[in-house]
């Protein structure tokens, strides 16, 4: 996977011609947006690199339609359950931070009870819906296994690095000679694998909707999946779109 050194350039205000600015661009400048985008499930943090009207005809929704609903939202701005991604801190220690407060511990917290659940269910429900509970579990104890790895990685490796990068050029220092690039690299790839996880449990659960029959267990655990996509979006966009750029940015800075 190739990366650039430098930021992608931020908005300072809207574009014209929204249907050419890219998804990542709008979730991160104008995180409003963000809400739009996953009413229509639209990919704003791996896949966010493409175009508002790649978006809009991959998910097959009007682009005139789409673009309304996002000059709605943009004239929200500051509303909604993403208004905190406003006011992000400027040090990229502290963003690191607010992701494992914010994201990493609820992950940890959730990921088990999520995975009991789907194991319930299988067993419960499994001869029932044997195409569909059987590779829903597995699925889900395959994605929390890769994100503990995946955490773990990032709190034991990058998010350091990125720390140590930024106190040496804050003290004027010589950079530490980490391979910042790989770092990332390697964490964007498990972003993808875990879009890609979160893409098939969607699709294995018919956009998370149970059977009328379903008990509150089923219930809960499609309701529990719902919201983990949510947040993981919201997260890895934070790192893809976010943090990641303004490190390599830093990195590429200070190794001129």
């Amino acid at each position: 996977m190739s990366h650039t050194v430098s930021d992608t350039p931020r908005l300072s205000a809207p574009p014209d011609d929204l249907g050419a600015a890219r998804v990542a661009d709008l979730a991160r400048d104008f995180p409003a947006t963000i809400r739009v985008f996953q009413r229509h499930q639209i990919d704003f943090c791996c896949g966010g690199k493409r175009s508002v009207a790649d978006a809009a005809a991959r998910a097959r929704v009007e682009l005139p339609a789409l673009v309304d609903e996002i000059r709605g939202a943009l004239a929200s701005e500051g509303g909604g359950n993403a208004a905190w991604l406003c006011s992000l801190p400027e040090s990229l220690a502290d963003l690191g931070k607010l992701i494992v407060g914010r994201y990493h511990v609820a992950l940890r917290a959730d990921l088990p009870r999520l995975v009991a659940m789907a194991d319930r269910v299988e067993k419960v429900h499994g001869a029932e819906l044997p195409h569909i509970l059987p590779p829903l579990a597995a699925t889900v104890r395959d994605l929390a296994a890769e994100l503990d790895s995946h955490m773990r990685e990032e709190e034991d490796g990058l998010f350091p690095a990125i720390e140590r990068l930024e106190r040496a050029a804050r003290e004027g220092l010589p950079p530490q000679s980490t391979d910042l690039e790989a770092l990332v690299s390697a964490r964007e790839d498990e972003h993808t694998a875990a879009g890609e996880h979160l893409a098939t449990l969607r699709r294995l659960s018919d956009d998370f909707a149970p059977p009328e029959w379903a008990c509150n267990t089923f219930r809960g655990l499609y309701h529990g999946l719902a919201q983990l996509e949510r947040e993981l979006h919201e997260h890895i966009h934070l790192e893809n779109n976010v943090l990641f750029p303004r490190a390599l940015s830093l990195a590429g800075r200070e190794t001129a």
